[in-house]
């Protein structure tokens, strides 16, 4: 194909879906990744097919390492040259204590936050292992940086991201594989966000598109001058 793809994990909704757009809009082909198949096929018609692009779909469960190996191994197939991923599959995990925690809510937080982006990012690998100048762009969240009340779960699978992030970028940078670690340092402006967020004002919200704007032009660095690590926050942030 004349387009080169862009995988996104978690993209059927909110972020993942913008990112999704926003590569389209540039002639990209893209790959979206959830665990809904409902969802997926519903973002998928938003992406008519043009004669150098096609959007494909692709229900898995990114915790499970068998899995997602075979998802990225149909994509290889169907795609052929796989330009990026965007490890942007996450679910917020806190609200709870620290004495309030079960080992079990620790070990799910690690599943969706960190491991779902480690068996993308394995997998990704494999496909590109001949093929330089690629892009991994890891997203993150406030609790990559610090921990707070009741996040703790949270963090920790968020600040265990950005030191796999680390560690892989001093990995693979020389050998052509632009490793990122963005950090949302905020609240998304999206349906699911406004109806957990009912009381913040309109102006504390990040626009999706704007983000992820931001995250395209990360993947398309020049190699002399790759960015690591990006925050991302409003004009009105509180700088906590």
């Amino acid at each position: 194909m004349n387009a080169r793809t862009i995988i996104i994990t978690g993209g059927s909704q909110g972020l993942g879906l913008a990112i999704a757009e926003a590569a389209w809009s540039q002639g990209y082909s893209i790959a979206l990744l959830a665990r809904s198949p409902e969802r997926l096929d519903a973002s998928q018609r938003l992406f008519a097919p043009r004669s150098s692009q096609t959007c494909t779909v692709h229900p898995v469960d990114l915790v499970d390492e068998s899995a997602t190996a075979a998802i990225f191994e149909d994509i290889g197939k169907q795609h052929g040259s796989v330009f990026a991923l965007v490890n942007n599959a996450g679910t917020w995990t806190g609200g709870k204590k620290v004495c309030d925690l079960s080992a079990g809510d620790l070990r799910k937080a690690l599943d969706l936050n960190l491991f779902s982006a480690f068996n993308a990012t394995q997998a990704f690998l494999r496909l590109i292992t001949t093929v330089p100048d690629r892009a991994i762009i890891n997203i993150g969240a406030t609790s990559s940086m610090r921990g707070g009340e009741n996040v703790f779960a949270f963090s920790a699978g968020k600040m265990a991201l950005r030191g796999l992030s680390q560690s892989l970028a001093k990995e693979v940078w020389r050998e052509g594989v632009h490793v990122a670690h963005v950090v949302v340092d905020g609240v998304l402006d999206n349906e699911r966000t406004r109806r957990l967020n009912p009381n913040l004002p309109n102006h504390r919200y990040l626009n999706q598109a704007s983000v992820a704007a931001t995250i395209l032009r990360t993947i398309e660095q020049d190699p002399s001058c790759w960015t690591f690590e990006w925050d991302l926050r409003n004009q009105n942030a509180s700088w906590t």
